[in-house]
């Protein structure tokens, strides 16, 4: 068990989070509208792929449940506020920079789907050296202690940081004088972060926070998700293997995964009828990949990806009885597909 957190600011819940994102939009709003002037907010921008991608799992019935992050850094307990805050000893592979990241992503999410629902959320850490991945969740007072900007992380400042080590690499490449540079834990969203006001830890007042205090261990266990591209498909024939990315590094479908998709189509359209869906078992099962269907709304207009994940939606829950691909759809698809 962790210590207990407390600060001075409300209640520490759910509500109380939401509470608090809802009268910052509405101090904004108010800003906006005395000064006259549009204000962009850079904190709440959105990465149009990332926005267009909860869409899609909109319209398949899916929500976000979590985030997954990869670190290659030391991230032992070490620190120089390692003792002033009691750290154990072993490693934790979140830092303040991905509490606050989870956090902000998490309150997104709350927004979107109402307190309860959205504050189901965990954050998956794999270590890029080894693969090992641990789950966590973010405890309710680590989410609010952020959204009340009592814990505050540049995010930037890291980028900032591997910048700087990629020009001393160079320098020393170079054979150029170079300084080394602290390491991890002391830089600003290593694992000891400094908080906006004081806190209390164990009835101990401190402005500086081990992150292990924020997080909640969850555990994991063996799912094949029905978009994850696992599975068998109608004809009882091995799905491709879910290590086998149907994508490419740059999210467009491999020339593998067209020329099956490819095959499917021309499958079904010599063995379907109008009245059975039994020749559309084939390309269905195959486009319940969610990674299939981001790629290919980038290739198809609005309302053929609409009508796609329909069929999608209504086939992956069992009600498939009736569920036929049009031949026009299908002919849309053997364009996009190099067909």
């Amino acid at each position: 068990q962790t210590p207990p957190i407390s600060t001075n600011v409300h209640r520490y819940d759910a509500s109380s989070i939401l509470h608090t994102l809802e009268e910052e939009d509405q101090e904004e709003n108010e800003e906006e509208e005395q000064n006259g002037e549009k204000k962009i907010k850079k904190k709440n921008k959105v990465n149009p792929k990332v926005k267009r991608a909860i869409e899609l799992a909109d319209a398949l019935g899916l929500v976000p449940i979590g985030w997954i992050f990869t670190y290659t850094d030391n991230r032992s307990t070490e620190g120089k506020y390692a003792q002033e805050v009691g750290a154990g000893e072993g490693s934790l592979p979140v830092h303040g920079r991905d509490v606050v990241l989870a956090a902000n992503i998490q309150m997104d999410n709350m927004k979107r789907l109402g307190a309860d629902n959205g504050k189901k959320f965990i954050t998956l850490a794999m270590n890029g050296n080894t693969g090992e991945t641990e789950a966590f969740q973010l405890s309710d007072v680590s989410v609010q202690m952020v959204a009340e900007k009592v814990l505050h992380v540049d995010l930037g400042a890291s980028k900032k940081k591997n910048k700087k080590k990629q020009q001393e690499s160079s320098d020393k490449g170079q054979g150029k004088a170079t300084t080394k540079s602290k390491g991890t834990n002391d830089d600003e969203g290593g694992r000891f972060v400094k908080t906006s006001q004081p806190i209390l830890v164990d009835s101990k007042e401190t402005t500086h926070l081990d992150t292990v205090l924020c997080l909640v261990n969850t555990a994991m266990l063996g799912h094949v998700g029905t978009f994850s591209g696992g599975g068998t498909n109608a004809k009882n024939t091995p799905a491709p293997d879910a290590a086998t990315s149907p994508v490419k590094k740059n999210g467009m479908l491999t020339m593998k995964t067209k020329k099956r998709l490819l095959q499917m189509i021309s499958s079904s359209s010599t063995s379907a009828t109008t009245s059975s869906a039994a020749g559309d078992s084939d390309i269905l099962e195959g486009l319940c990949d969610f990674h299939t269907l981001l790629a290919l709304d980038s290739m198809l207009g609005k309302d053929d990806m609409d009508e796609i994940c329909r069929l999608v939606k209504k086939w992956s829950r069992g009600q498939r009885r009736g569920t036929v691909m049009g031949d026009k759809l299908k002919m849309v698809l053997q364009s996009v597909l190099g067909g």
